[in-house]
């Protein structure tokens, strides 16, 4: 699944990613907050970048963001507006990346929906595939 995948989505093209990766700093939300990651803490760990005179980079804001694994949507309670928060970001001048997890959360409606639909992986007897352990 996973090589199939990365043929039709991610397929290698020669190409490097962009030099600002190898440029800029690289600042990861988890070490500062782990799993309480929200808009404000977000916001005051970028700021606290900037004061202490290290320069803008890419700020990556890790797992927590969104609702469930698999969801890719900001979590609302925990980040009200994640549209001005990325803009104020892009406006000091942080990149943004998402951390992203490949699987979905078991207990989550996207879980259901998917499985309704037969967008799961299966075994050989139909029943949804599950991976157990940790996500980093």
């Amino acid at each position: 699944a996973y090589l199939a995948a990365r043929e039709q989505a991610f397929s290698p093209n020669g190409q490097l990613p962009p030099l600002l990766f190898f440029t800029r700093p690289q600042y990861n939300t988890w070490i500062e907050l782990m799993y309480d990651q929200n808009q404000a803490a977000v916001l005051a760990y970028a700021e606290q970048i900037l004061a202490h005179d290290y320069p803008a980079g890419i700020l990556m804001i890790d797992d927590g963001w969104a609702e469930d694994y698999g969801n890719w949507q900001f979590h609302r309670g925990r980040f009200p507006a994640p549209e001005q928060m990325v803009a104020q970001l892009h406006a000091a001048g942080f990149k943004v990346m998402l951390w992203v997890c490949p699987f979905i959360s078991a207990d989550s409606l996207t879980f259901r929906q998917a499985q309704a639909e037969g967008l799961l992986l299966r075994d050989r007897d139909g029943k949804s595939r599950f991976a157990r352990g940790g996500m980093g």
